[in-house]
């Protein structure tokens, strides 16, 4: 599972579920997205959102990236990682800014 966590003044916000099925995307945030070209007519998809606000996201890994934020100062970031079945995390992006994504937070409510 490819997720994405989100800090605030060094803080954990949030996390994002990432759906990779269509392939790998290293940039959930509002300013990478690029028109829809699959619904050129202006139709919808029926499919889920690629990028799914994380309800209770609750991991000991939270713990240890907002101490790496505080030790290097950082006060805003995005830390992409995958998970696998095991349960073993492979930290590949820390971006020192946000990766905001509104369509996530608008269908969580945000």
């Amino acid at each position: 599972m490819n997720h994405l966590c989100e800090f605030i003044g060094g803080k954990f916000l949030y996390a994002v579920r990432v759906d990779t099925s269509d392939g790998f995307e290293l940039c959930p945030a509002d300013a990478c997205s690029l028109d829809d070209l699959s619904y050129p007519s202006g139709g919808e998809s029926t499919k889920l959102a690629k990028f799914q606000v994380r309800e209770g996201f609750d991991h000991p890994i939270i713990e240890k990236y907002e101490r790496v934020l505080a030790a290097n100062k950082i006060k805003i970031a995005g830390i992409e990682f995958i998970e696998d079945k095991e349960g073993t995390i492979f930290i590949y992006d820390i971006n020192t800014n946000t990766n905001y994504n509104s369509e996530a937070e608008v269908i969580n409510g945000q």
